[in-house]
């Protein structure tokens, strides 16, 4: 996954009265298509961005990670790092679980 084109804007804030944030998503080419059928926008490069509200920051790490790496959050900052942390926890969650396979069956 890349960085944002300079051309994107970045807009963050209140979403009417609901409270909401709005995170701004870059979707890389393989997923790109269907987010941009849900209101995304199409990059030149293939991917696309896209605005999201969020009421809870657990959704949206929830809805970025399982798109695997094919989606980053490019703002706001405190989002970003909340999916960053997590996929780092994942990872190493995964590392732990596969080296007690790994030892359980090789004896």
């Amino acid at each position: 996954m890349h960085a944002p084109p300079e051309s994107v804007v970045i807009i963050t804030g209140a979403v009417g009265n609901l409270g909401l944030a709005t995170a701004r998503v870059l979707y890389s080419s393989e997923v790109a298509r269907w987010e941009v059928e849900k209101g995304a926008r199409a990059l030149v490069d293939g991917s696309a961005v896209g605005d999201r509200s969020v009421g809870s920051a657990d959704w949206l790490v929830g809805e970025v990670l399982a798109y695997g790496g094919a989606a980053v959050v490019v703002a706001p900052l405190d989002l970003r790092k909340r999916v960053a942390d997590r996929a780092t926890e994942l990872e190493r969650e995964l590392r732990a679980a596969r080296s007690v396979h790994k030892a359980a069956t090789t004896g």
